[in-house]
């Protein structure tokens, strides 16, 4: 399924309703957006999987990795056709903790990290020639953190493998904490490399790597900013400063969720659920510091996570407890205005380019 002037993605949706929803998604949805004109379609389900709440494919795109958020959580492989957007199960992991919200692929396409958000663990699997995966190694995390309601104890929310596939960065949003393995490819085994720490109660979320390889980002969910980190010649992360992600201050309500770079590095998508809008900021490599350009609302509630299309032209919104997606053209100077367009779905929660 190959046509130039569409954007097709993958959505992930909760089938079973949260509370005060009003209606439950159906699993993995194909979606495309319309890069003429930011019109959002909705093709086909591919998977029915229960509360699909992260989804990653490898760098051939030829297998989807798909966390369900179940306790325990499980890990599903799925062999991908991009031609035909067509997708077809491999196997089924059972993983060692609760809650899984989040999924990376090595870049071999050999082993696959996941993140679980109740039990504060992690977890590897190896993925073996004829598609079957095999855990090899899990860590969980201990401690606490200032909030009294959110970080009384570990949450593991964030997993990605280093560009050379020698290391794996989590993020902790019960301990405040980035937490740096080594990865043994040949063994899959983990081993604590290091562990930077995050202002008391940032609650860090998930980080966006800048394509410079020096530059790290990292949205904090609880207190709404953005910390800014370096990674120095040995990959050792180094943390700089924050940035609150609304100008006006921060709502009682609001918790920041998703982070997104632009292709080319030059500004960053932070979206804020409560507030419910979409903060840019630009992004100054040299200084190392980021500047807050516009806020603009994201047009529907919980906008859980975004996604910039691959020609940056424009920006996808999965508004979960409005149960759609929206669009935003992206103009020259980073900024967004709403396109108008919207698109009808259960609970989206993550959403995944393909191409």
């Amino acid at each position: 399924m190959s046509d130039a002037k569409r954007q097709y993605f993958l959505v992930g949706c909760y089938t079973q309703p949260t509370q005060g929803a009003y209606r439950a998604g159906e699993g993995v949805a194909l979606c495309s957006i319309d890069l003429r004109n930011g019109v959002l379609n909705h093709h086909d389900m591919l998977a029915e999987e229960v509360n699909p709440s992260y989804l990653a494919l490898d760098t051939t795109q030829q297998h989807l990795f798909i966390v369900t958020e179940t306790d325990p959580g499980k890990l599903h492989h799925y062999a991908f056709d991009v031609p035909s957007c067509a997708a077809t199960h491999q196997d089924t992991l059972d993983i060692p903790g609760a809650h899984p919200c989040h999924v990376s692929v090595h870049p071999d396409g050999d082993a696959v990290a996941v993140a679980n958000y109740s039990s504060g663990s992690i977890a590897v699997a190896r993925i073996t020639p004829n598609g079957q995966l095999e855990l090899t190694d899990s860590k969980t995390h201990s401690g606490k953190g200032a909030h009294a309601l959110r970080q009384t104890q570990a949450h593991a929310h964030y997993v990605r493998f280093s560009q050379d596939g020698q290391q794996l960065f989590t993020v902790d949003l019960g301990i405040d904490s980035i937490v740096v393995y080594a990865f043994d490819s040949k063994t899959g085994a983990l081993t604590e490399q290091q562990r930077v720490k995050l202002p008391d109660g940032a609650g860090p979320r998930h980080l966006a790597f800048h394509p410079d390889g020096k530059h790290v980002f990292c949205v904090n969910e609880l207190d709404a900013t953005v910390a800014v980190l370096t990674l120095d010649a040995h990959n050792t992360l180094h943390y700089h400063t924050s940035y609150a992600t609304l100008a006006d201050g921060l709502p009682e309500t609001n918790t920041s969720a998703a982070i997104k770079l632009s292709n080319n590095g030059s500004y960053l998508y932070v979206s804020n659920r409560g507030h419910d809008s979409v903060s840019v900021f630009k992004v100054d490599t040299t200084n190392s510091t980021l500047t807050l350009l516009q806020t603009v609302m994201s047009e529907g509630r919980t906008p859980r996570d975004i996604s910039v299309t691959q020609d940056d032209r424009y920006l996808i919104v999965a508004n979960q407890d409005s149960h759609e997606l929206t669009s935003f053209v992206i103009h020259q100077d980073g900024q967004l205005a709403f396109t108008g367009e919207r698109l009808s779905l259960g609970l989206p929660v993550c959403v995944r380019t393909i191409g």
